[in-house]
C-alpha cells in the first residue's frame, strides 16, 4: 500500500477496467458496462490520483487496487477481480479512513454500485438509499451509503 502518484494512471486504469467488466457484469448489462468502462482513460484517472487523497495497492510491481477520498466521499475502490478475497479492498479502504479521522471526518459518504454494497456495508457503512444515476446515456442502479466515524461528545464542565 502507497500514495498513488500520478505514473500509476495506466496501472490504476486497466484495474478498473478489468474490475467494471469482470466484477460488475453480473449487475449491469452489456451496455452498461461498456458506458462504464469505455470513457476510463489515462488523463482522467491522472487527474483523480493528484486532486484527491489516493491509494494503491501494488505486487510484484503491479497495481492491483485503488481507492480515493474526496472530501468526505470514498469516491473509488477497485481491485483487480484476481486479487479478491485477499483483503486489498480492507487494506485501500482503512487507508482511505485513516485518512478521514486525521482530517478530522467524523462521517464517510460512498455512491456504491450494486456489486460494490456489500462490500461497503462489510465496512460498517449502512445503505441510505437505492438510486437510479445516469452515466454515457445509461441508467445506473446504485446505492448511498454512509458511515459514522467518530461520536461527537458533548462535554460539560
Amino acid at each position: 500500500m502507497r500514495r498513488g502518484r500520478g505514473v500509476d494512471a495506466p496501472g490504476v486504469c486497466a484495474v478498473i477496467v478489468r474490475a467494471v467488466r469482470e466484477s460488475a457484469s453480473g449487475f449491469y448489462s452489456p451496455e452498461q458496462i461498456a458506458a462504464w468502462a469505455d470513457p476510463v482513460n489515462e488523463q482522467g484517472v491522472r487527474g483523480s490520483i493528484e486532486r484527491t487523497f489516493s491509494v494503491v495497492a501494488v505486487v510484484a510491481d503491479r497495481v492491483v487496487g485503488f481507492a480515493n477520498l474526496a472530501g468526505p466521499e470514498v469516491d473509488q475502490l477497485y481491485v483487480d477481480p484476481g486479487m479478491g478475497g485477499r483483503g486489498v479492498a480492507r487494506a485501500l479502504y482503512q487507508a482511505v479512513e485513516q485518512e478521514a479521522v486525521a482530517r478530522g471526518l467524523v462521517s464517510l459518504s460512498a455512491t456504491a454500485s450494486l456489486r460494490a454494497a456489500p462490500v461497503f456495508e462489510r465496512f460498517g457503512f449502512a445503505a441510505l438509499e437505492r438510486v437510479d444515476r445516469r452515466f454515457n446515456g445509461q441508467s445506473f442502479a446504485v446505492v448511498r451509503m454512509g458511515k459514522q466515524l467518530a461520536a461527537v461528545r458533548e462535554t460539560s464542565c
